[in-house]
């Protein structure tokens, strides 16, 4: 058993990094490896004796203009994708196919112009933070945490909330449609605010219910004041009255009139 460990360890690369910060890995195959989000891209042989040093920094030059389109999901320039037949669904062919679809509900009568307004509003908020030729599976829950962050900065928690609905909506609709081989996991960070904590703690959300507070105190001191003045006002004897005075309007044509004083 231990001879047998022995020799599975021996046949391991035990090379060692050009220099301490190198970004690349030696793989037991004998390539410089290197991993983004559970896939392994290989940046060329490690090469033995003269050819270690020439093959590193070539393996490294390539990794600099490589490793942004990686980190992306974006297809690298220069080279063919590794599927021509079945190339991965972008955000920009998703949100067309989404929105193509929404526009047919609506002149069917299923959907309201607003709410197409707000489907494209969160297809165009997805665009402009990924990018729309970013693949699909290539999206993953820590940009889905990052995509939140980046709303949470400029949304209160209830549009941020419907958002987020809508952005779940979205890709549903890619996996409905085959447009993906598997649905896209959003994690457990990419999720609705709960009204107890991102609610209470937003000072905008108190500003606004102080406000509603006072509108609401005076309007109570209004109407209390105004029922004071009604009922010390004399009302002659033997005289009926039908209606208020100030909710009389002889036009009645005219619902936009101020029947508040």
């Amino acid at each position: 058993m231990s001879k047998s460990t022995r020799s599975h360890r021996s046949r391991k690369s035990k090379c060692k990094k050009p220099y301490k910060d190198f970004p690349l890995t030696a793989h037991p195959s004998g390539r410089w490896v290197k991993k983004c989000r559970k896939k392994a891209f290989y940046f060329g042989p490690i090469g033995e004796g003269a050819e270690y040093e020439p093959n590193w920094r070539a393996a490294l030059d390539q990794f600099n203009r490589e490793w942004q389109y990686i980190l992306k999901g974006e297809p690298i320039p220069g080279q063919e994708p590794e599927n021509q037949d079945n190339p991965p669904c972008t955000l920009r062919e998703l949100c067309n196919e989404f929105l193509a679809t929404k526009r047919n509900k609506i002149e069917s009568g299923e959907l309201s112009e607003r709410s197409y307004r707000d489907y494209f509003r969160t297809c165009k908020l997805l665009i402009d933070h990924f990018g729309k030729e970013r693949a699909i599976e290539s999206l993953k829950p820590l940009d889905f945490e990052a995509f939140r962050k980046s709303l949470a900065k400029k949304l209160n928690p209830a549009t941020l909330g419907n958002e987020i609905t809508r952005c779940r909506v979205v890709f549903k609709f890619a996996a409905d449609a085959d447009l993906i081989d598997k649905p896209v996991k959003f994690g457990q960070s990419f999720d609705r605010p709960s009204k107890t904590s991102d609610l209470a703690q937003s000072s905008d959300w108190r500003n606004r219910r102080q406000c509603l507070e006072e509108l609401a105190d005076g309007f109570r001191n209004r109407s209390s004041s105004a029922s004071r003045a009604w009922s010390s006002s004399r009302i002659p004897p033997g005289k009926l009255i039908t209606r208020h005075p100030r909710r009389h309007c002889n036009d009645q044509n005219h619902p936009s009139i101020n029947r508040w004083p």
